[in-house]
């Protein structure tokens, strides 16, 4: 019969796994739900504070970059750990979103057009 491994012995990831298609696509979806979630509040802050045009745009591409070097610094500045490319972090991010674009519009229609 073959011992357990002791509590001295811990288990090993085969660095092969790390890089796991698994893995890199739980960390996109995460990626992907991050930005949808900020896309929604970003859109809505935008609709309150009445932002139009290129300042609105200008607001989307602050908070995905802010998204961005939030999930670089998360991944301690090694993004090829954890997902494919450092593009797909940035572009997915900084990208214009229908998202915002949809909570910005229904924001600042509610509060500047039929308020």
């Amino acid at each position: 019969m073959a011992a357990a491994p002791g509590p001295n012995e811990d288990m090993r990831i085969d660095p092969l796994d790390a890089h796991s298609g698994e893995r890199m696509m739980q960390n996109m979806m995460f990626l992907g739900n991050s930005r949808v979630v900020v896309s929604m509040a970003a859109g809505i802050a935008a609709g309150v504070l009445g932002l139009t045009s290129v300042t609105g745009f200008l607001f989307m591409v602050f908070w995905g970059c802010v998204l961005s070097a939030a999930f670089i610094a998360q991944a301690e500045f090694d993004v090829l750990k954890y997902f494919p490319s450092m593009l797909i972090v940035v572009q997915d991010s900084v990208m214009p979103s229908m998202t915002f674009v949809m909570f910005w519009t229904i924001a600042y229609d509610f509060f500047h057009v039929f308020g």
